[in-house]
């Protein structure tokens, strides 16, 4: 998904965070991803971050756009998809945009953000 973000706003930079689990993501490794990047001329804007979601160094306020894509949904606590949907918005700028796909706990997601 970053990837393609990048090839529509050229002037952007962009960071990715996986744990690149082969196991439980096919295709998943970094060396890929970055493979695939210097094949749609991002390579050099693309920065990747390997560690857990609950557990981001990602400094706060960083990001004018922040995309979870198919990820939050395999985490299994509620709570602890809450705390990553918290750890969206701290990395955000003020005013940033945050995009979350998840085709299992919308619902919920929604319902925590509305409290």
């Amino acid at each position: 998904m970053i990837i393609t973000a990048l090839t529509k706003f050229r002037d952007a930079e962009g960071v990715g965070l996986d744990q690149f689990r082969s196991r439980s993501q096919a295709g998943s490794d970094p060396l890929l991803t970055m493979d695939n990047a210097q094949l749609n001329g991002v390579r050099g804007r693309l920065q990747l971050v390997t560690e857990p979601m609950l557990e981001m160094s990602l400094p706060g306020n960083s990001f004018d756009a922040v995309f979870c894509n198919v990820a939050i949904q395999k985490i299994a606590s509620r709570e602890a998809r809450g705390e990553v949907v918290a750890q969206l918005f701290r990395v955000a700028k003020p005013g940033g945009q945050i995009r979350i796909v998840d085709t299992q706990f919308a619902k919920q997601h929604a319902e925590d953000l509305a409290a």
